[in-house]
């Protein structure tokens, strides 16, 4: 008898335990990830100004951390510094803040004559044009394809002391068509007379040694500009990365563990 009631006594309790469970349940509310389309594209970056950091949502709200170089995290970047460089107030900015302008003009041996051939072209020697490797992308190997032509005395004395090949060959080297950039000074033959490439020899009647004296500062000076660019390319992109970051975007090696884009 006492063995019946201790089994209706536990049943009871059971029944009573289910009831509350369900009970339970039935309040509560479920909870659950939102889904993710991995179909979509993501959002393109505006050209103009920082980038809007994308919004994500993921289940275990970790940062996604996206390239600097690839993908959405590539194309913002690229966005904002061509943003930075179309502005002008910043574009001179940090062209003045860089100091590169002066190391443009160290180890030639003529730097006045140079400086004074620029400012003819450009109409003062600080606004020759230089420009990010990533956005002037032929710009910097055209530059240093000077330093390939050969010297202007070398072609004038295998054309037997005529100096028009060399005239011809220079020019043509000198004019960057597609960037619209002509570096042959219209000012130069004044310049060589002026001696700011060195003394004028007797025997130099075509002046073609002071053209050469010209030619070689120029190649140095095509090596200088593909520098600048490089080191512009660099701060540049640097500035458009604080930027984006500072606007909530998260890069992969500069911003703390997440999972990459």
């Amino acid at each position: 008898m006492k063995d019946g009631k201790m089994i209706l006594i536990v049943l009871a309790i059971a029944a009573l335990s289910f009831l509350l469970y369900n009970y339970w349940k039935a309040g509560k509310p479920e909870v659950t990830a939102p889904a993710i389309d991995p179909a979509l594209p993501p959002p393109t970056p505006p050209q103009g100004g920082t980038p809007a950091a994308p919004v994500t949502n993921t289940a275990d709200q970790n940062p996604v951390l996206y390239d600097t170089d690839s993908g959405q995290g590539g194309a913002a970047v690229l966005a904002r510094m061509k943003s930075i460089w179309n502005n002008a107030q910043s574009r001179e900015t940090v062209i003045s803040r860089s100091g590169l302008i002066n190391r443009i003009y160290q180890g030639l041996s003529f730097p006045d004559g140079i400086k004074n051939a620029m400012a003819g072209i450009f109409g003062s020697s600080s606004n020759i044009p230089l420009a990010p490797d990533t956005l002037e992308t032929g710009y910097s190997r055209k530059v240093k394809e000077w330093k390939t032509v050969p010297g202007f005395e070398t072609l004038t004395s295998s054309n037997g002391g005529d100096p028009t090949e060399a005239f011809s060959t220079w020019k043509n080297a000198l004019y960057l068509q597609q960037e619209g950039l002509n570096f042959w000074p219209p000012n130069i033959e004044s310049l060589i007379e002026a001696k700011q490439f060195g003394q004028i020899a007797n025997g130099d009647r075509n002046r073609s040694e002071r053209y050469d004296a010209f030619t070689k500062d120029m190649k140095v000076l095509g090596e200088n500009i593909a520098y600048a660019n490089g080191k512009l390319d660099e701060i540049v992109k640097d500035q458009a990365i604080a930027d984006l970051r500072a606007a909530g975007w998260q890069f992969i090696g500069l911003d703390l563990i997440g999972q990459p884009a």
